[in-house]
Parts: C-alpha cells; structure tokens; sequence
C-alpha cells in the first residue's frame, strides 16, 4: 500500500523516502474507473495488468464485472494498463524528483525494485523510461520463496535470525 525507496552508497542507508502510495492504489485507480469490485480489480491487476502500455496487446479484451450491472462487460486489456501505468508514473515521478534532489540517480547501480508490484509485467521498463538508469527486479531466493511481494516478509526473518545470532554471540 506504500512506495520505500532507500538510497544505499559504500553499504550505508543515505536516504530514505515514503510515499503513502502504492500497488494498492494501483487496484483503487481500477476498481474506481471500471467501476468494478475491489477484488476484481486487484485480479484484473494480477491476471492481465500490465505497467508499460506499449507492451500490450491493444486488441485483446477482458470480462469485467460492473457493479450494478448484470451484463458482464469487456474491456481492453490495454485500457487497464493505461490505468496501471498512470498512477505507477504518478508515483514515480514524485520518488524522480526526490532522488534528482540528492544526486541519487547519478549513481552507477540504478534501480532495484522489489515488492508485490515489481511482479507487474513491464514495471521494469517504465521505471527505466522515467528514471533514465538501469533497473532490475529482486526475486528473492530464501526458502524456496522466489516472489517479490515476499521481500519484506524475508527481510523481517532474515533480521530477527541476524539479530538472534548476535545475541546469542554476547
């Protein structure tokens, strides 16, 4: 439901930033301009959403369901990218503009994304567009769990496991 982005450089946090936005907004902006469930919404995100809109296909159509209506109605696929990508711009921008601030983007690593939507199809290639470095996308490997919505959760293991050891060390 929030955008974190963390600065690193020579292995040290040097910024950190919060935006109250993020894949869940995604799925609102969805549910609100289809006028559809939110749990449909967050499905159409899951099944055929996609960040970059050139990388649809413009023809292809979903079901939807409409709330307060009993006819199910099709929708483009590539519509719905273009929501997806609207607000994954919006946030980007705000995050650009934070990080141009700070010289952050300067810096030769560029950009990994991790999290439930750095799953979305194409989000790769939209930051790249807005961001102009390069990017790469985190898949976690711990415990057979290679899904980037995982990340926090392992991070969270990781560090209580880190944190149990070096007790145990005192």
């Amino acid at each position: 439901g929030q955008t974190t982005v963390s600065v690193i450089h020579e292995n040290r946090l040097k910024r950190a930033k919060v935006i109250q936005e993020g894949g869940e907004y995604v799925t609102k902006d969805i549910s609100i301009v289809l006028n559809t469930t939110v749990k449909n919404a967050e499905k159409l995100k899951r099944d055929v959403g996609n960040a970059y809109y050139p990388n649809t296909n413009t023809e292809r159509t979903v079901a939807v369901d409409v709330v307060g209506q009993k006819e199910i109605t099709n929708i483009k696929e590539a519509y719905i990218s273009e929501i997806i990508e609207a607000r994954l711009a919006q946030i980007f921008e705000q995050l650009k503009f934070s990080l141009d601030n700070i010289g952050a983007l300067q810096m030769p690593a560029g950009i990994i994304i991790s999290g439930g939507a750095a799953s979305l199809p194409g989000i790769d290639r939209l930051t790249e567009e807005i961001f102009n470095v390069p990017v790469r996308i985190y898949v976690p490997d711990f415990m057979s769990v290679r899904y980037p919505t995982f990340t926090n959760a392992i991070g969270l293991v990781i560090k209580e496991k880190t944190d149990k050891y070096i007790k145990d060390l005192l």
